[in-house]
């Protein structure tokens, strides 16, 4: 049973996404040392900030020698620093690592080029994947900042420093160091947009352009992960009026997309929930309002990576909301839909997405794609993509892409029903998964396995491991609020599905006799573990330190019952009073016959007088739950 511990639970829930990593781009003094040759340094400036990063990195190739002809060190550190951030650019991590790493070693005798190569280092550390090193990085580059008392370098780090937090899922880590950066109160709680305004002055008074956007950026992206949309939306916004470079503003626009498509998910929920058509009308809207969003990131960017972000985005979004309309039986606008997703894929195919250079972030474009074209039927492309992602995964060591990729490959396999390939697959991803405490993966590896296990017939193995993923889900259920990446599923999708596939393998019917007590109590304890998650999710919010699941409060003379829709059958478990023993009695009706009838049963509820319609469904709830029972 579910027992309330504070009034208001509302108001202090919460969600979580996923930000767009961009590091900041190092400032350097010129009046550090006077005597500095910077002359060959400012062309290749232009050119970067010009998305020539090519010529960028000519440029500065071309100095770094010069300087290293003339003797120059602290020019060349420099110089290589600045190599190191082009050839990041164009995504040649080898040499971006061999210029970086000669610049630190000839920088350790100047503080201040010591401070701007380490922020380089971690923004390379983080687009490898490496983001526990990048953040420890980054942690350096703040303490050099401070003891060169360069209060830019100082900011521009810590928002770097926020940046690896909310990859590594700590949230409200990521915005205390945000406010940190502005030197404001730690605290997190934006629901009053009014209260952003000292932050918006904060930012406008900053000299450094690329603070102004990055951090505005940052912190909207992070109250969107906070469930602050609003919040999240008037920055986002605000870091739009600021002259920047195309590629700034495409970024921009592609997070104000996440944010609104989040809050399409939130409005559908409720709309599930409640049958209110405003709702329904106004998901509709927010959804077509973030494809909107995602367009305008493509055709203000001249980046291909991220006009492929923005199209992986929309075909995601148009697939979800395509599958949404059908479950409301709006067909014609789901096979309108259709048109679109289909031209998305052929945009998608002509973007050589396949060709992008290994790292995390075209890693998980091509998981993405994959998974897009699977939830189509189209699996010989998704394993092609799939493939590759596994190969770019193992090549740059990234473990939490690496499991990624082979657990999407296994789910594959999975799908076609090859059963050793996928089980292989799956338990190499989660033994990754486990090795670097990724429990918001591994969760998901565990069901995968369950669900092979069930296929094969072996249940004893498969309430093994689905009993595994509950209890991962349990344990990590306020990091996977917080969950948005290109590769998690909706609730219902990846979090609902597991407990009840579980309960369905406890209360399964054996040689036409009742399951055993041990595995009825354990079904009742799962649904009401579900129950808490349903709710949290649809208030985007952790409840367990507010809540907890307990039956020792129960009425004594209170009969217990419990009804649990499944797929197939609907279970209802009866415990009577002053008794420890459940008894199951179960209906073979599919689950969409049950929510419909219910679905129905309410809205005449709300009927100010009885109908014969009403009287007629309620009748037929009373003789599923109730009826059934008087026996005993």
């Amino acid at each position: 049973m579910i027992r309330k511990k504070l009034k208001f639970l509302v108001l202090i829930c919460f969600a979580v996404g996923l930000l767009l990593s961009t590091a900041i781009f190092p400032a350097f003094s010129q009046t550090s040392r006077p005597n500095a040759d910077i002359q060959l340094i400012e062309e290749g400036k232009e050119l970067y900030t010009n998305h020539q990063f090519e010529e960028a990195a000519a440029a500065w190739d071309k100095a770094a020698q010069t300087y290293k002809e003339r003797g120059d060190d602290y020019s060349r550190a420099i110089a290589l620093t600045y190599l190191s951030l082009a050839y990041q650019k164009l995504q040649r991590w080898s040499p971006a690592k061999d210029a970086i790493d000669t610049s630190l070693e000839i920088a350790q005798n100047y503080p201040i080029l010591r401070a701007q190569a380490l922020n380089a280092r971690g923004s390379l550390e983080l687009a490898l994947g490496q983001t526990e090193t990048a953040l420890n990085t980054w942690q350096l580059a703040t303490q050099a900042y401070e003891r060169a008392g360069d209060e830019t370098g100082r900011i521009g780090s810590l928002i770097n420093q926020a940046q690896a937090l909310e990859e590594l899922g700590l949230y409200r880590r990521t915005c205390k160091t945000l406010l940190q950066a502005l030197e404001f109160d730690p605290n997190c709680d934006f629901s009053d947009t009014t209260a952003l305004q000292p932050i918006l002055e904060a930012f406008k008074q900053q000299k450094n352009l690329q603070i102004k956007i990055l951090g505005l950026r940052s912190l909207g992206n992070i109250f969107r992960s906070l469930g602050e949309f609003e919040s999240s939306g008037k920055l986002l916004k605000e870091s739009l009026t600021f002259p920047q470079p195309a590629e700034e503003k495409s970024m921009t626009w592609l997070n104000l997309g996440k944010t609104e498509r989040a809050k399409a998910g939130k409005t559908q929920n409720m709309y599930d929930r409640t049958k209110i058509t405003d709702e329904r009308d106004k998901a509709i809207a927010q959804a077509n309002r973030a494809l909107d969003y995602y367009q305008e990131a493509a055709n203000q960017s001249n980046s291909n990576s991220l006009k492929i972000q923005a199209y992986l985005q929309q075909l995601s979004l148009l697939i979800e909301l395509r599958q949404w309309l059908t479950q409301q039986q709006d067909n014609k606008n789901a096979a309108d839909l259709s048109t679109q997703i289909n031209a998305k894929i052929a945009q998608l195919r002509s973007s050589q997405i396949d060709r992008l250079p290994a790292s995390r972030t075209s890693i998980y474009a091509k998981l993405s794609f994959a998974r897009s074209l699977s939830q189509l039927e189209r699996d010989r492309e998704a394993f092609q993509y799939t493939s590759t992602a596994v190969e770019q995964a193992k090549a740059i060591g990234d473990p939490r892409s690496q499991s990624y990729a082979l657990g999407t490959l296994g789910n594959l396999y999975e799908k076609n029903k090859q059963w050793g390939e996928a089980q292989t697959l799956t338990e190499q991803a989660l033994g990754i998964a486990q090795s670097i405490q990724a429990e918001d993966i591994a969760y998901q590896w565990q069901w995968q396995i369950g669900r092979i296990d069930r296929a094969n017939g072996k249940t004893k193995d498969a309430i093994a491991a689905y009993n595994a993923a509950v209890a991962t889900l349990d344990a990590v259920r306020e990091d996977l609020i917080a969950i948005d990446s290109e590769v998690q599923f909706s609730f219902r999708e990846n979090v609902e599905l597991v407990y009840r596939e579980l309960v369905e393998l406890l209360l399964i019917d054996r040689n036409n006799t009742q399951p055993s007590q041990d595995n009825i109590k354990k079904a009742t304890q799962i649904i009401d573990s579900l129950q808490l998650a349903e709710l949290e999710n649809f208030l985007s919010c952790n409840l367990a330190p507010l809540v907890e699941i307990s039956d020792r409060q129960v009425d004594p003379n209170a009969a217990l019952i419990y009804p649990i829709i499944l797929r197939d059958r609907l279970e209802i478990i009866l415990k009577l009073p002053q008794s420890t023993e459940f008894r199951l009695y179960s209906i073979a009706i599919a689950a969409s016959q049950v929510e419909q009838t219910l679905d129905n049963l309410r809205r005449e509820l709300e009927q100010p007088y009885p109908s014969p319609e009403g009287k007629a469904l309620s009748e037929q709830v009373y003789n599923w739950l109730i009826q059934p029972l008087k026996p005993f």
